[in-house]
Formats: C-alpha cells, sequence, structure tokens
C-alpha cells in the first residue's frame, strides 16, 4: 500500500481506496482479546465477523 494514501486518510481526506493496517500481537495478552479468539475459530473468520 502506498503510505500516501494512509496519511491522506489520517487528513481527513478522500482516498481513491480505503486504507487499513493490521495489528498483529497488539492486545494478545488481554482477557477481552482471549475471550473474542475463542469464539471463533480462525482469525479469518475472526474479521469477516460483523459481532
Amino acid at each position: 500500500m502506498n503510505k500516501k494514501i494512509i496519511i491522506k486518510a489520517f487528513q481527513g481526506k478522500k482516498t481513491k481506496e480505503t486504507p487499513f493496517w493490521f495489528l498483529r500481537q497488539a492486545g494478545r495478552y488481554l482477557p477481552e482479546y482471549q475471550k473474542i479468539k475463542k469464539q471463533e475459530k480462525d482469525m479469518l473468520s475472526l474479521f469477516l465477523n460483523p459481532e
């Protein structure tokens, strides 16, 4: 992804594409994360579940 796109989005400007970022290890140890993780069979299911 072009870094300029995410910077524009942070500045509140419109972008052609929707930027996203993924923090792989953020909060792994938190009880809230562990609870959510147990509810899904894998990470893809977790991401695709709107709940």
